[in-house]
C-alpha cells in the first residue's frame, strides 16, 4: 500500500494552503478509485452468485451467465433497472438475516455501486413482502427474510411477565387457592 506524506511549513500560510489543495486532490482521486472498486466488487459478486460455481465460463458482456439473456442487472450508468430492483432488495434482506428498513437496504445497495432511490427500494420491499411473498414485513417499514422471528423487546418481556402473574392469580382464585 502506498504511503502518502507531505512536508508542510506550518508557519507559512501559503504553503499550508498549497499542501491542503494537494491533499484534497489526492483524496478525490482515491474516492474515485474506491467507487470504481466498489462497483467492480458488486458486479463480480453478482456474477459469482448467478453462476453458482467459480468454474463457470465467463458470460458474454451484457448477458446473464445462466440464461444468456440480455442482462437486467444494471444500466451502463450503474443504475438498477426496475425489474432487477426486486431481486436486489430480496438478496440484501436475505443476506442480512435481520430486520432492515428501506433506507438501510438503499444504503447497502449504494455501497455496492447501485444508484438507487430509497423510495424505489421501499416500493420493491413492499412488493417482495406483500405480493411476491419472498420476504416478510415484520413491522411498519421493516422487512426480514422468511422465517425470521423478531426478538422480544424488554417491553414485551415485562408485559408478558405481568400478564403471566395476573393470569396465575386469576387461576388460583378461580380454583379456591386465592390468598386472603
Amino acid at each position: 500500500m502506498e504511503t502518502l506524506s507531505l512536508t508542510v511549513d506550518i508557519a507559512d500560510q501559503a504553503d499550508v494552503q498549497a499542501k491542503l489543495a494537494e491533499a484534497e486532490n489526492w483524496l478525490a482521486e482515491h474516492d474515485q478509485k474506491r467507487e470504481q472498486l466498489v462497483r467492480l466488487v458488486a458486479r463480480l459478486r453478482a456474477i459469482s452468485n448467478a453462476s453458482g460455481s467459480p468454474s463457470s465460463p465467463a458470460p458474454e458482456p451484457g448477458r446473464r451467465p445462466a440464461t444468456g439473456v440480455a442482462s437486467e442487472t444494471s444500466r451502463d450508468d450503474g443504475r438498477a433497472t426496475p425489474g432487477n430492483m426486486h431481486e436486489l432488495v430480496v438478496q440484501v434482506v436475505n443476506r442480512e438475516m435481520r430486520s432492515v428498513r428501506a433506507r438501510d437496504v438503499a444504503q447497502m445497495l449504494r455501497d455496492e455501486g447501485h444508484a438507487v432511490a430509497t423510495e424505489s427500494v421501499s416500493n420493491a420491499l413492499w412488493y417482495a413482502a406483500e405480493k411476491a411473498e419472498v420476504i416478510q414485513r415484520v413491522g411498519r417499514g421493516s422487512y426480514a427474510p422468511k422465517g425470521y422471528k423478531q426478538p422480544l423487546s424488554a417491553v414485551d418481556l415485562a408485559t408478558g411477565a405481568a400478564a403471566g402473574i395476573a393470569g396465575a392469580a386469576l387461576l388460583s382464585s378461580a380454583f379456591g387457592g386465592g390468598s386472603a
